[in-house]
């Protein structure tokens, strides 16, 4: 059983536009990463990159990525916020970095922190001539899209548009304030994700203080017990393979959500890349899925039971890189196929709320008449 002040420090007032506790703090961020994941892509293709399809392979991450950090999805707890506040720690607070007077043309491309990152693309971004391939009134942007309101206020005509040196600095500075914020500016640095997951870090440590200084044995934690690196089929010493028949087939529907809400963002920026965000159906149909079906699907999951005793399952976001379909007739039909499928194979699965199942036909109906009705 919860007390109150667990539930407060969990759900706030359950009120979204209030005060969400922790589960607001932790959508809030998440709202802003999809930020950043737009504004690299914008000086990707601002750059002449293609669009890029994040899709994370946990197979892998840790081996490829240079920061010493353990990737994966698991329960949010006190250590996996100690993962996240490393993730986004400014360097002026790194007491242990070591400068090199010399560097060596591998240290160049090598980072040990995103900070580090960021100085280095700024660098590159200054440094490389002729970088920018796009004219101002040729690309696609979209005010107050995901946005923080005091950015929104400072700077009302920012269309988060990338077209030259100028707005791709910017663009990379308003990343860099949303995770580490600014050592000169105590506001910024005080809304930083990084002040955010030491301040739900320090909340969950103290509540755990608490139910020791009351001799409770049981560690109190807000997240449900998952399982570390759910799969459907890929077994090593840092994954669980998901048994239980009916989890199983939540978990590949969820994967195909997300599958097709990648594939519509792909579809959107090859197909229309100067298009406003905002008043694209893809982009729209995109942001649904997420909301819609993503979401409740994702909160299932860590509900359902896994096979593991006492462990959850929850979403294991295995899918192949969507490639972009060159032709609309044929993009839309396939879309449209795919919601259908999800559909029939939803109906008869009992778990799944009858909410995510309409949207599923509504979304097959909509492709299958095209975008242009």
């Amino acid at each position: 059983m919860w007390t109150e002040s667990q539930l407060h420090l969990a759900c706030g007032d359950n009120k979204e536009v209030d005060n969400y506790g922790m589960r607001g703090v932790l959508m809030e961020i998440a709202r802003e990463e999809m930020i950043h994941f737009l504004l690299v892509n914008n000086i990707l293709m601002a750059i002449g990159e293609p669009f890029y399809a994040a899709v994370p392979d946990f197979k892998q991450l840790n081996a490829k990525f240079p920061i010493d950090i353990d990737f994966a999805l698991e329960p949010l707890n006190a250590l996996s916020l100690q993962y996240f506040m490393r993730l986004e720690m400014p360097d002026f607070l790194n007491e242990t970095l070591v400068e090199s007077t010399i560097p060596t043309s591998e240290q160049l491309h090598k980072y040990g922190s995103l900070s580090e990152l960021y100085v280095q693309i700024r660098d590159g971004l200054q440094n490389i001539p002729d970088l920018f391939k796009v004219d101002k009134n040729k690309v696609g942007g979209e005010h107050r899209l995901f946005m923080r309101d005091n950015l929104n206020q400072k700077h009302p005509d920012y269309q988060m548009q990338v077209y030259d040196l100028k707005s791709a600095l910017f663009a990379i500075d308003v990343i860099v304030e949303h995770g580490e914020g600014s050592q000169t500016q105590t506001e910024t640095f005080a809304k930083s994700h990084y002040q955010k997951f030491r301040q739900l870090a320090d909340a969950l440590s103290q509540e755990q203080i608490n139910q020791s200084r009351n001799g409770i044995v049981k560690t109190w934690n807000p997240s449900y017990p998952s399982l570390r690196n759910p799969t459907l089929d890929y077994q090593d010493c840092n994954s669980n393979v998901v048994t239980v028949p009916q989890t199983r087939t939540v978990m590949e529907i969820f994967n195909e959500s997300y599958f097709l809400m990648m594939q519509l963002m792909v579809q959107h920026f090859n197909s229309n890349p100067n298009g406003s965000l905002r008043r694209s159906k893809l982009m729209n149909a995109s942001i649904d899925i997420m909301t819609g079906m993503m979401r409740p699907l994702g909160e299932l999951l860590m509900t359902l039971p896994s096979g593991k005793r006492g462990k959850t399952a929850g979403p294991s976001f295995e899918i192949p890189t969507p490639e972009y379909i060159p032709d609309p007739e044929i993009a839309y039909q396939t879309i449209s196929r795919e919601f259908k499928l999800l559909g029939q194979l939803s109906r008869k699965c009992e778990v799944i709320p009858e909410a995510v199942c309409e949207m599923f036909d509504f979304y097959n109906n909509f492709f299958e008449r095209g975008l242009n009705e």
